[in-house]
């Protein structure tokens, strides 16, 4: 699917310019950013990483505009007084005409600010804050907990709406939930850290929906029946780890079961 249904410590600085005659500022790009974008009625997660930004091959990579798949940047420059920039292009494809965006960010303070520019449109604003890091437990050594169910098929109780200004298409009949076109994403109301996640559903023909995780991974769900496995594809998480075989089996009849550990992610 393509929506996309997530601190540094300050220190005293000796010197202003490292060995490659790029400002220490530069290198405070450095890492994984959570980015928010103002005014994005979908509510879509923006994420960044960015490696190398005080030397003189910087390189990243980011989840955003114009997709939501994790693409490489692969022309980033970073001026000497922290500004780093690329960009992304898109070929002309299915009506859309072709698509070239210039996406620039510097630091203020511990927050980083950015603009996305395309050509005849308005500057898009974004902001980011350096991404948590999680403590990994060894899984061999979780034991598992009582089961939690999130949906207990009679109704929506312990979910939200995503979004508020799109129609409201969540239904339950016959102990499954459904949807209708259009319609925003839902939330669990619970939060989890470490935890299994089983989950079943059915591919409807043409269906394109997902799983998300943390705000910030998706595992796909779509009719892609008798294609080659893809990290595009059913039971993927998109665009970074690619299934074991192709998750739909059966098509519009078949039952569908993912199993996975949240802690690997």
């Amino acid at each position: 699917m393509t929506r996309r249904s997530f601190v540094a410590v300050p220190g005293t600085l000796i010197a202003a310019v490292s060995l490659h005659g790029v400002d220490s500022r530069s290198a405070a790009l450095n890492g994984r950013w959570d980015l928010s974008v103002p005014g994005d009625d979908r509510k879509r997660a923006w994420w960044l990483e960015i490696k190398g930004a005080d030397t003189p091959s910087p390189e990243g990579s980011f989840i955003g505009a114009p997709g939501g798949g994790l693409d490489v940047i692969r022309d980033m420059k970073v001026s000497p007084t922290g500004e780093a920039a690329w960009t992304f292009t898109r070929p002309a494809r299915n009506n859309q005409q072709a698509w070239k965006g210039i996406y620039k960010v510097h630091l203020d303070g511990q927050q980083l600010i950015g603009t996305l520019d395309v050509d005849g449109r308005t500057a898009q604003q974004f902001t980011g804050v350096r991404a948590p890091t999680f403590h990994h437990e060894d899984i061999s050594k979780l034991k598992p907990g009582p089961s939690v169910d999130l949906f207990m098929g009679k109704d929506l109780a312990g979910w939200h709406a995503l979004r508020s200004n799109t129609p409201f298409l969540w239904k339950v009949e016959n102990g499954i939930l459904k949807n209708g076109p259009g319609t925003t994403d839902i939330v669990s109301d619970r939060k989890f850290m470490n935890f299994r996640l089983h989950v079943e559903y059915r591919v409807g023909e043409h269906s394109n929906s997902g799983i998300g995780l943390r705000g910030r991974y998706e595992v796909q769900i779509l009719d892609d029946y008798g294609k080659p496995p893809d990290t595009h594809g059913n039971g993927a998480l998109y665009s970074r780890i690619l299934p074991t075989t192709n998750a739909t089996s059966l098509r519009t009849s078949g039952r569908h079961l993912i199993s996975l550990w949240q802690q690997t992610l």
